[in-house]
């Protein structure tokens, strides 16, 4: 029969870092394209470097050959442009100008038009949209908003 332990008898085992990261990710979605569940939570976060990121978490069903499949996740924008070395713009900034895209097509707005960044923002927060999502070191990671699919 085995012996009956107490908690302190388990002292000195320590944690893996890579069992924990195995772990968070095979707790993220499949890496595919999701429609996200209105209403989302918006979390507005200001960087050291006076960036303002938002946060939107919630629920996401999966499309398409992921029709069936949900979970909760979160994506980042910012409404504050920051572009690389090479010139080629941030993901936050890229998803950011994709969801200003879904906007105006949603609401027949031409490409030409000067559109408000909030109006979008709560347009996100409000109103299903794609995201794909890839799987990254422990969450998934939002790399594309385009309109809500079938």
């Amino acid at each position: 029969m085995a012996e009956e332990l107490t908690l302190d008898q388990l002292a000195a085992i320590p944690t893996d870092p890579e069992t924990e990261k195995k772990v968070a990710q095979a707790q993220q979605l499949p890496v595919g394209t999701y429609n996200s569940v209105p209403e989302l939570m918006p979390r507005i976060y200001t960087a050291d470097d006076g960036r303002r990121n938002i946060k939107y978490f919630g629920q996401f069903t999966g499309t398409g050959e992921l029709a069936g499949v949900k979970g909760f996740t979160s994506f980042w924008v910012s409404p504050d442009d920051r572009f690389k070395d090479d010139g080629k713009p941030d993901l936050k900034t890229k998803l950011m100008n994709q969801a200003v895209k879904v906007f105006r097509l949603a609401h027949g707005i031409a490409a030409s038009e000067v559109v408000d960044k909030t109006d979008v923002l709560k347009f996100l927060q409000k109103y299903s949209v794609a995201v794909r999502f890839i799987q990254g070191d422990e969450n998934e990671i939002g790399v594309t908003i385009s309109s809500a699919k079938e």
